[in-house]
């Protein structure tokens, strides 16, 4: 019982730090719109629909992060090379025996700029509003004189609006041959996250920088690489010196099933090096295999996270799954008479 409550006070500090502000998936690259807002419209199709769940921990304490997303492309239906892009996305988190929860509602919007046959350039911006809150139902507090629970605290809850940018360069020759590159900045406005209202302190979300490259490219007739990688970075808070940093690599080979090109067997790994300046420990966090499946328009991918770090005793790490489905639409065309009629 004790050394439940001990893992329960960290996790619960874990979470009101920056680090347990914002999602942590292992598929970053399944979660666009919270990789950069500049990714808002960036995909093939005129539609794009994702869904992500990540069992982070489960023991001591669970921690589960969730979210749905959408965007749209208004390029009627590919026939414009400069465009306007919007989308919205909900995320979700559930953390600790007090059932830390936050919920963030997003819009999104950004502009493609076609700046060649195969090139485009898109800077998109971020609007969002989060609320999160948390119980001292299943709290206990050990004592002298053995457990108790906390008595008249209030201000369980809290909510500030947050602002994110992002920028995303992307070189396509066709739907195989695929590279991205970009930067997501987000919690421009570093907003204050205090729960307490009345605290002379003002605990302000430090700003969290994401870089990012994604790669796709043929190797053989029905094979492709996929190669993704993630440079992540966030102050502890607004004014503090040391910054939570982790690094994000993951490879998967592409197996095409069939010769319509449009069922697929994703087969890889990946892997999460983590560093806290200060805390005198890095490296290697996390490892996960990755399967996944494609039928036509429809792609799911699963992995599990293996911790190696600092956690590894006492939390063996969690699975995590990812769909999405995109949609195109038929460009339009000119009508002609029949000269036979």
């Amino acid at each position: 019982m004790l050394n439940r409550i001990i893992y329960s006070v960290i996790f619960l500090a874990i979470c009101w730090s920056v680090q347990g502000q914002d999602v942590h998936y292992s598929q970053f690259y399944n979660s666009p719109l919270n990789l950069s807002p500049g990714l808002t419209g960036v995909y093939d199709g005129n539609q794009r629909y994702h869904l992500n769940f990540k069992n982070q921990w489960n023991n001591p304490v669970g921690y589960n992060s969730f979210d749905v997303g959408a965007d749209f492309k208004l390029d009627q239906c590919g026939t414009k090379r400069n465009h306007l892009n919007l989308g919205g996305l909900i995320n979700y988190d559930q953390a600790g025996d007090l059932k830390l929860r936050a919920t963030g509602i997003n819009l999104l919007a950004s502009y493609t700029l076609g700046l060649g046959d195969n090139l485009s350039l898109t800077p998109g911006l971020q609007a969002g509003f989060v609320a999160r809150n948390f119980s001292w139902d299943n709290a206990l507090w050990p004592t002298t004189t053995g457990i108790q629970t906390p008595d008249n605290i209030n201000n369980t809850s809290n909510s500030y609006f947050d602002l994110g940018a992002g920028l995303n360069l992307r070189y396509q020759t066709s739907f195989r041959n695929i590279f991205d590159l970009g930067a997501g900045l987000y919690h421009l406005n570093t907003p204050e996250v205090s729960f307490d209202a009345n605290s002379a302190a003002d605990i302000e979300l430090g700003q969290k920088l994401n870089l990012y490259a994604m790669f796709q490219w043929p190797l053989a007739n029905k094979f492709d690489i996929w190669l993704n990688g993630m440079y992540s970075t966030q102050a502890v808070s607004a004014d503090a010196d040391a910054n939570y940093q982790e690094i994000l690599l993951n490879a998967q080979g592409k197996i095409y099933l069939g010769d319509s090109m449009r069922k697929a067997l994703y087969l890889g790994v990946g892997a999460r090096l983590s560093d806290t300046e200060g805390d005198g420990g890095s490296g290697l966090e996390s490892i996960h295999p990755i399967i996944g499946l494609q039928l036509g328009n429809l792609r799911g991918e699963f992995n599990y996270d293996i911790n190696t770090g600092k956690f590894k005793h006492a939390a063996i790490g969690g699975p995590e799954l990812s769909l999405m489905y995109n949609v195109s639409c038929i460009p339009p065309t000119e009508c002609k008479p029949c000269p036979i009629y």
